[in-house]
């Protein structure tokens, strides 16, 4: 029996399906904030006397550095008209080969 098949044969099957993705959509996050922990106390540990006192400042360009860095995975690009599909590259005007 496969998971789907176990969770619609469950009294209450869409309740717990939603428990299933919600948990799938926190661990998803919980994930994410771990990534971007780890690499902020890593650039504070190695560089303290600079960026300790610019804590928010390093917090802020990590989270835009990995923002930018992760558009592509999810924008459609066309080279040839030079325009991406996605909307916050098109307010950035990136172009990704």
């Amino acid at each position: 029996m496969v998971y789907p098949e176990a969770v619609a044969r469950l009294p209450g099957a869409p309740a717990w399906a939603v428990l299933f993705f919600l948990m799938l959509v926190l661990l998803a996050v919980d994930s994410q904030f771990l990534m971007v922990q780890t690499v902020i106390i890593s650039l504070t540990d190695e560089f303290e006397q600079r960026l300790c006192k610019h804590r928010k400042k390093v917090i802020a360009a990590v989270c835009a550095a990995i923002y930018v860095l992760g558009l592509p995975m999810v924008c459609q690009v066309r080279r040839e008209a030079n325009f991406c599909l996605c909307a916050p590259t098109r307010a950035l005007h990136l172009w990704f080969l």
